[in-house]
């Protein structure tokens, strides 16, 4: 073991070999929790500066959300169907 002298004081240096697996895990768990903390943080913050939703936004959104991707593509399947409809209607003019 190599001796440094530092000041009045004489630290002993150790070979450092790097973290174990078990160490690893330990940090990475302890990051991912305290990222977890500054989103939730962060997410009140915003959310204390952002007006409240009214009845009619809200609807809106559960609305959509509940829609399935088959849903959209009806929906599209409609809208191509009525503006095919619509551009040949204008085209024979």
């Amino acid at each position: 073991m190599n001796k440094i002298n530092a000041g009045n004081h004489v630290l002993a240096e150790k070979k450092w070999h790097g973290y174990s697996l078990e160490e690893l895990r330990y940090r990475r768990a302890l990051n991912e929790v305290e990222i977890a903390i500054e989103k939730d943080k962060l997410m009140r913050q915003v959310s204390e500066t952002l007006p409240r939703n009214e009845t009619g936004t809200s609807m809106l959104s559960r609305a959509i959300g509940a829609l399935t991707y088959m849903d959209y593509v009806i929906l599209a399947f409609k809208l191509m169907t009525r503006m095919a409809k619509l551009y040949r209607a204008l085209k024979r003019r």
